[in-house]
């Protein structure tokens, strides 16, 4: 109910100063992790400077249940520090960042970002292969990212960044919870993944 033409001025604003939104019309949520819905954008005035504003955005914050569950670990609140003053930094493409917000008491964070399928985006799915080539780009992505990180002090500067997966803090209670007992539970809950009449997407995706 927050999410409105008035909130949306003012956090587009920050980026491109004098944006000015008169109506915003918000599609179905896609309940996951995090909540993703996307957003149709009238404007009365388009920014002072800088390129122009597109029709349609995506907001993705934590509007779950389970969000009190997951903000412990800083899940929320970090993705939005990352487009905010990390990926600025670092060679890696990203969707263009129109807005970040964190809030570090609550550990929410809201980022509203480039419209992918507007774009023209190609998709992944994991019941599709790979080409060489796409695998290729991939893998030329994250070496430029790590080389441009490489060596460097100012990420030690930036606080939401660990190196590797915590193991002990508020960050760590999820991964420390991922024991064989555990998964050995998920797997007695879906016996029917282990049935071989369901073992049919190898199949499907060589055809």
């Amino acid at each position: 109910d927050e999410i409105t033409a008035e909130w949306l001025s003012g956090a587009l604003s920050r980026r491109q100063p004098g944006v000015q939104v008169s109506s915003v019309r918000m599609g179905e949520p896609v309940h996951g992790t995090g909540t993703n819905v996307k957003l149709s954008l009238e404007y009365d005035r388009p920014p002072e400077d800088g390129p122009g504003l597109p029709d349609s955005m995506w907001l993705k914050a934590g509007f779950e249940p389970h969000f009190e569950s997951l903000a412990i670990s800083g899940l929320y609140q970090n993705e939005a520090l990352f487009y905010d003053q990390l990926a600025p930094r670092v060679a890696i493409s990203v969707p263009r960042c129109f807005y970040a917000g964190a809030d570090r008491a609550s550990g929410q964070g809201v980022i509203v970002l480039e419209d992918l399928a507007a774009a023209g985006a190609d998709f992944g799915r994991a019941t599709r292969p790979l080409t060489a080539a796409a695998a290729a780009v991939v893998l030329e992505a994250l070496a430029g990212f790590h080389a441009s990180t490489w060596g460097c002090t100012w990420m030690s500067r930036l606080d939401f960044v660990t190196p590797g997966i915590p193991t002990a803090g508020p960050g760590a209670s999820y991964f420390l919870e991922q024991t064989p007992d555990v998964f050995r539970t998920w797997i007695r809950e879906r016996p029917d993944a282990n049935r071989s009449e369901e073992r049919r997407v190898g199949k499907e995706c060589r055809s």
